[in-house]
This record gives C-alpha cells, sequence and structure tokens, in this order.
C-alpha cells in the first residue's frame, strides 16, 4: 500500500507511515522496514509502547497476549496487546502531529480480511481501506510488488504470537534470535499455566511436523492470517 502511494496508485501522497513497533518482530521485518524508508517519499514513523515480552502481564494481572490455557477447549486469553502496543501508540502520534486536524489513516486490508473492517470508535478518526476498494487480495499485492521489481516483504507479527501455525513456529524455533525471545516470553507464561502453543504443552515438546513434512501436498490456507492488526 506504501508502495502504491509511492507511485501514485493511491491518493492523495500520505503525510507519514506509521510503524507500532512491540521491539520483538523478527529480524527480516526490520530490514525490509529499513529498505521501504528509502523507497517511499513520505516520512515512516516509528513508535513504541515498549518491548512487549518484557511487559507480558499487565497491571490487573491478565496476560497481554491471547495466550492458551488448559480447560474446556483449550480456550484463549483475550488478545490485548493490539489495542495497547498498536493502536494506542499510532494514535498517539497521530494526535500529537494532527492535534487540530481530522484525520483519514489508512489501512492496509486486504479483501480476504474484510471481516476485520472496523470503522474508528473516535470522531476525529476515518478509517480508510485502499487495498479493499481495490478488490486486492493479498497475492494481488504480491504481484503487484513482483511486477514493479520489489521483493515480497515478510510478514510483521511477534515471533512468539500464538495465533501462529506450526510452520511458523518450527522456522522461528531455528533461529537463535527468535528462539531466545519465544524461551523468555515461555518462562514468564508456563509458571502461569499459559502456554503459547493451542497444544498446551511447552513448544520443545510439541510435534511441529506439517503436512508437507508428513508428505501431505501443501494447501493454500496454510499461512498465519496476520490477526495481530497491523
Amino acid at each position: 500500500m506504501a508502495l502504491m502511494a509511492a507511485h501514485g496508485e493511491i491518493t492523495p501522497m500520505p503525510k507519514c507511515a506509521i510503524f507500532a513497533d512491540t521491539q520483538d518482530e523478527p529480524k527480516e521485518v526490520y530490514e525490509w522496514l529499513s529498505k521501504l524508508e528509502q523507497l517511499v517519499p513520505f516520512e515512516v514513523v516509528h513508535v513504541t509502547a515498549g518491548r512487549l515480552s518484557e511487559n507480558l502481564v499487565n497491571a490487573y494481572g491478565h496476560s497481554e497476549i491471547p495466550s492458551f490455557v488448559i480447560g474446556n477447549g483449550n480456550p484463549q486469553g483475550k488478545r490485548q496487546c493490539t489495542r495497547n502496543f498498536k493502536i494506542r501508540p499510532i494514535r498517539t502520534e497521530i494526535r500529537r502531529r494532527c492535534l487540530k486536524s481530522n484525520v483519514m489513516l489508512w489501512q492496509g486490508i486486504s479483501l480476504e480480511e474484510v471481516h476485520r473492517m472496523k470503522p474508528a470508535d473516535v470522531q476525529w478518526l476515518t478509517h480508510i481501506w485502499p487495498l479493499i476498494d481495490r478488490r486486492m487480495t493479498r497475492w494481488d499485492c504480491k504481484r503487484w510488488l513482483q511486477s514493479h521489481g520489489y521483493d515480497v516483504p515478510p510478514k510483521s507479527a511477534c515471533v512468539y504470537c500464538p495465533y501462529r501455525g506450526n510452520r511458523q513456529w518450527k522456522q522461528s524455533l531455528q533461529k537463535s534470535y527468535d528462539r531466545t525471545i519465544i524461551n523468555k516470553v515461555e518462562a514468564v507464561l508456563l509458571p502461569r499455566g499459559e502456554f503459547l502453543h493451542k497444544s498446551c504443552v511447552p513448544l520443545d515438546q510439541v510435534d511441529l511436523s506439517t503436512d508437507e513434512d508428513r508428505g501431505q501436498q501443501v494447501m493454500f490456507g496454510n499461512e498465519c492470517e496476520g490477526m495481530c492488526g497491523v
């Protein structure tokens, strides 16, 4: 979406783009973001509410991330990280820059994620969905990037996001940087009876083999759906 704006395919030109950083993204995301900043004619602003992995439990004793707990159906806890570490820092920065203005905020939700479209709950902010307006899916976005000579960016999500599938867990645990953060998070959650994996066991005890590992065909839907609401 940012690159389409840089090419003049989405207008008007944004005043800035805002990246809410949990400080726990994969290294590839930060590397891609650094490249993107050189490709767009507007400022890319970094904001943060602190490192999420160091603030997993809030003042009320609740986990910020939707970890799994043992129970009837292995329910997940409430996801609070999106609001506290994404939405609030972004809105704070918008008001700092545009205190006396009504603001149009573009959100990069693609067509298959139409269920994530929600109007803003404050009067001074209007949500706009340029990719939805153009009927673009994630695959359309990938094709657009490739046709314009850009690499396809890595997926943005915390390396310990409970919404990840086995494929993503397996990849992260093979990277020392990701694994160190994951171990740190589990050290906080496991004594609370909370788990990152839906099986409700520590990750080092989970069978993370994928359908492909078991000789089955890789199906279209085996990807994280970007549920962090970025």
